[in-house]
């Protein structure tokens, strides 16, 4: 199939395409080319999350390709920041990052099947630190006492908790701005030991905890938690149209959000923050994973001919 470039790695950043028709690849140094879903998207928007504000140049970071008859149109990042808080951006832009994140998270497991001792060594204290945080909440479910909720919250904000939880359970957590009082139409509650949604089902709704407990398994295992109100989760399934990935069960009588595909919208409409917030933690989850991929093509023996950078963020995240 003839592509044709929309942008190379390192190319700087001055806006997005909006692609609408063909068959979309992206292609990261030493690995082979990856389709992305034939949706709509805002290709080009990851750099744009990721920038501090007022808004610098950031190189591109990886190659970016379309199918020679696809449709797509450019936009100037000025352009694109005026229309940002619309509800068709907001989607095509979430599209976008949860394609390219499933393409990086690929990568990663294919190259950490033997991962460079140093990187095992910051993975066990992640992985550790944040098993230690999810069990002070545990306890404090039980007690309730304030000053393990506040060592808890502390302790959730440090990079390595951050680190652990990727770890963990290969997501970051989105908190959400909603509405001080919940808004009916979108709560469901759930009885203990009742499924939310189970592994293989078709992704056509996202979820907010409200209060309680969510479990969630892979191939019947416990690998994380959702504990805190506010977080979403099962969002990149959905705008991917996608299958679940993971069984969610409340542990404990829950209330949660349950946004279903099509009241995204009016969702949208009542939380018009929600979509950017989506948006801003998909980048940095992409971007930790890239740091990762960095860091263990730096280490690790290859015949590749280029290889990712490992960037300063990086290198303190991983001590190096």
């Amino acid at each position: 199939m003839k592509m044709r470039t929309i942008y190379n790695r390192g190319d700087i950043s001055d806006g997005i395409h909006i692609i609408t028709r063909g068959v979309t690849s992206v292609e990261f140094p030493g690995f082979e080319p990856l389709n992305l879903p034939h949706l709509e998207m805002a290709a080009g928007c990851l750099e744009y999350f990721l920038a501090e504000r007022p808004l610098p140049p950031l190189p591109r970071l990886f190659d970016l390709r379309i199918q020679a008859l696809g449709a797509k149109s450019f936009q100037s990042y000025e352009y694109f920041e005026k229309h940002l808080s619309g509800f068709r951006y907001g989607v095509i832009c979430n599209r976008f990052l949860s394609a390219v994140l499933q393409a990086i998270n690929e990568c990663y497991r294919k190259l950490s099947i033997n991962p460079p001792p140093e990187v095992l060594q910051h993975q066990l204290r992640a992985r550790v630190f944040a098993e230690l945080v999810e069990d002070i909440f545990d306890v404090w479910s039980r007690v309730r006492a304030r000053e393990l909720y506040s060592l808890g919250s502390k302790a959730r904000q440090q990079d390595l908790f951050e680190e652990g939880e990727v770890i963990l359970r290969e997501v970051n957590i989105t908190h959400l701005p909603l509405a001080e009082a919940p808004i009916r139409r979108y709560t469901r509650e759930f009885p203990a030991d009742s499924y939310l949604c189970k592994e293989g089902d078709p992704a056509g709704e996202a979820f907010v905890l409200l209060e309680g407990k969510i479990g969630v398994l892979v191939e019947g295992r416990y690998v994380a938690w959702i504990t805190e109100p506010g977080e979403a989760f099962g969002e990149v399934a959905m705008f991917l149209e996608d299958t679940r990935t993971a069984s969610l069960i409340a542990d404990e009588n829950s209330l949660v959000y349950v946004i279903e595909k099509d009241r995204l919208e009016e969702f949208h409409s009542d939380h018009p923050r929600a979509l950017q917030a989506i948006a801003k933690t998909l980048a940095k989850r992409f971007k930790r994973t890239y740091d990762r991929i960095a860091l263990l093509s730096a280490s690790t023996p290859t015949s590749q001919s280029e290889q990712f950078e490992v960037s300063e963020e990086g290198r303190k995240q991983f001590d190096l």
